[in-house]
């Protein structure tokens, strides 16, 4: 059994959910954490790992003729990373493990 959340929950309604779903089956359930959203995805990856470019003719006359900046063609742009995924992952790693673990042991009466 696997759980999909397509939509943004309050933590109230995504363990009545997730307690739904414990109820519904007797296999141990899988959990998948993650963005979806493949532009979400490339903005959130941009963060974590930061980006370097060099800037291109089309941007060179992007930033002149909107913005009034003159960036010459080949300038290089960069972003540092950071983090905050694997940051958050590594924090709060046991408490979410604990947590479905929890939910788990309540499905079984323990």
């Amino acid at each position: 059994m696997s759980v999909t959340v397509k939509i943004n929950l309050s933590g109230d309604e995504l363990k009545r959910r997730l307690r739904s779903k414990l109820k519904e089956k007797t296999k141990a359930p899988r959990l998948n954490v993650g963005v979806n959203n493949a532009e979400v995805a490339t903005y959130a990856q941009y963060l974590e790992y930061g980006w370097v470019q060099r800037v291109t003719p089309k941007q060179a006359g992007f930033f002149r003729g909107v913005h009034g900046v003159n960036l010459p063609v080949g300038t290089v742009l960069t972003n540092p990373p950071r983090p905050f995924l694997r940051d958050t992952a590594t924090a709060e790693g046991e408490v979410v493990q604990a947590s479905v673990y929890r939910l788990g042991k309540r499905r079984k009466g323990n």
